[in-house]
């Protein structure tokens, strides 16, 4: 069997806008084209928050190039439990619901998104169809709280809607993983090694079932 790698370029006149400014500075993003949301984690200190927009109305903003987004003009797309957040993760499934959880120390977040029955498998909110902001669709379910402070963290789906969903964490010397239904936390695998740098927990599925590919150096 060959495998071949295709190299494409970019090319270079490709043009670059800005979106948000520095009162802004965006460490982790994710761009779910599929329910019309960007959602980003902007990391300033105590100030650090997880910011929820509607994926239609930022490219609107960037065609009719509307000026820059600072903190200010963001109040309205603000997760306020989020306050202080370090880290955050989304399933990677969310075909049933989106789900995030939000770690703030050493307590989780886990945050989710309400939607209609009949508003199908793409997750489309029916509650504030004109709204800018997608703020009011998300809900926050419960919080768990972990020893220490996770440095990596996964979301794994439960081979059911009726299964309970687990979150991986990473911290100290070992993965562990939580039941995001009761907070019990279950130690996965140990790390024998005198420093560890956790690097990611990647959920695998196949035929239904989920694993995990666990990540790390040390030394």
């Amino acid at each position: 069997m060959q495998h071949q790698v295709t190299r494409f370029p970019l090319p270079d006149d490709l043009p670059s806008v800005p979106v948000f400014d520095k009162t802004l500075p965006v460490k982790q993003m994710h761009v779910l084209e599929a329910l019309d949301l960007l959602i980003f984690r902007a990391d300033k200190g105590k100030d650090a928050r997880l910011f929820v927009f509607r994926l239609s109305a930022v490219q609107r903003g960037m065609e009719g190039k509307q000026a820059v987004k600072g903190k200010y003009d963001c109040r309205e797309n603000k997760l306020e439990k989020t306050k202080g957040c370090h880290l955050y993760a989304i399933n990677t499934h969310h075909s049933r619901e989106l789900r995030i959880v939000v770690a703030i120390r050493n307590k989780l977040l886990l945050v989710t998104r309400k939607h209609s029955k009949t508003s199908g498998v793409t997750g489309m909110s029916l509650l504030s169809p004109l709204s800018e902001s997608p703020v009011e669709e998300f809900q926050y379910i419960r919080e768990i709280c972990l020893s220490d402070s996770p440095s990596v963290m996964t979301l794994v789906d439960g081979p059911s809607e009726e299964s309970d969903n687990l979150i991986c964490v990473a911290y100290r010397h070992q993965f562990d993983v939580v039941n995001e239904s009761t907070g019990e936390a279950f130690r996965l695998h140990h790390v024998e090694a005198n420093r560890v740098n956790f690097v990611a927990a990647i959920d695998v599925y196949e035929d239904g079932e989920a694993g995990l590919l666990l990540c790390y150096n040390c030394k």
